[in-house]
């Protein structure tokens, strides 16, 4: 045993770079600006591109709106700490910082030669549509998950014939949506959707708690669920909700707070597969507030149980929900 350098993020960044670490971690990534299928969830759409931002690397999921940066999304990965993240980049990349022959907490080695990259800065994505009214099939592609076109218009949801990402236009697919949010910097932050297109999502980030612009003074139940889409969802059926930009990030703890003392009562709802139940595990332990999921083989959230069944059947199913988790609760 032996003593190196002390193993720090700034230490570690004099040897190697993000892309490195990208390279090494992120499977699918191949190219700076070049979209891939993310690894952290099941979505074979290529929603993912790691690009320059702000002088470094930013990973980005158009999917459900995460972002990282390199140490962060190691951190993710893995489901390990700060420290944890430095032993393991030191050790697989040999770079003999620390103490000299200790295994790191996590093991997997990499074999990647650290490659010098020059990054220069990038403003901030502008994106700008073009909007048409809807259509028949509008109303049908909405309406199998209970959402009327009322609904949408109240969540400023529009259907777009075409759409620009920094000037460069876009032939809207057949089913494409905008999700308007609010301006920031002077740039209006916004999420196109095209459901059965290979590009699946593109948005240029935010930080909006999606369905706010709908949420009343104070009430009784507020249900933290995972998309906008199922915010309206429960919106048809009853229920006041509100999702952040995705099941990664979570609310701010400021913003969460403000609602803590808004509403008499706080449930999440996120999907039901491994990266909603790994996340909403982790936010109800951490603010100690219950998590209810739609029942394995019923669909893994609550627009595909609506889809499957019906409106009605989807409010009787989180009361449902709703008075199993407060009684197991009020058991323990």
């Amino acid at each position: 045993i032996g003593f190196g350098e002390d193993l720090t993020l700034e230490n570690i960044l004099k040897r190697i770079q993000s892309y490195d670490i990208f390279k090494a971690y992120c499977s699918n990534f191949k190219e700076v600006g070049k979209n891939f299928a993310s690894e952290l969830r099941d979505d074979p759409n290529p929603s993912c591109v790691i690009n320059y931002y702000q002088g470094d690397l930013m990973y980005k999921d158009f999917g459900d709106n995460s972002t990282f940066r390199a140490i962060d999304y190691v951190k993710y990965k893995y489901s390990i700490n700060f420290f944890q993240v430095l032993e393991k980049i030191n050790a697989d990349f040999n770079l003999n910082l620390g103490v000299l022959g200790i295994s790191p907490t996590v093991n997997k080695k990499c074999n990647i030669t650290p490659k010098k990259m020059v990054y220069s800065s990038k403003k901030t994505t502008v994106i700008t549509k073009q909007s048409r009214e809807f259509n028949s099939e509008d109303i049908s592609f909405w309406g199998q998950f209970g959402i009327s076109i009322d609904t949408l218009k109240k969540f400023d949801v529009e259907a777009i014939s075409a759409f620009w990402v920094d000037d460069i236009l876009n032939v809207a697919a057949k089913y494409s949506y905008c999700y308007n949010f609010y301006w920031e910097k002077g740039v209006f932050r916004r999420k196109i959707y095209q459901p059965f297109d290979k590009i699946k999502w593109a948005g240029n980030g935010g930080l909006i708690s999606q369905g706010e612009g709908m949420l009343p003074k104070s009430g009784d139940l507020l249900i933290i669920t995972k998309s906008l889409k199922d915010v309206m969802t429960l919106y048809e059926t009853g229920f006041t909700s509100i999702a952040p930009p995705s099941e990664s990030t979570f609310l701010p703890i400021e913003y969460y707070e403000k609602q803590n003392n808004r509403f008499d009562k706080i449930i999440l709802l996120f999907d039901n597969d491994s990266a909603g139940v790994k996340m909403s595990r982790k936010f109800s332990k951490q603010l100690n507030i219950p998590c209810i999921f739609i029942p394995s083989g019923q669909g893994k959230d609550i627009s595909d149980f609506v889809k499957n069944n019906n409106k009605e059947l989807g409010k009787e199913l989180i009361n449902n929900l709703i008075y199993e988790t407060e009684l197991q609760r009020s058991l323990q």
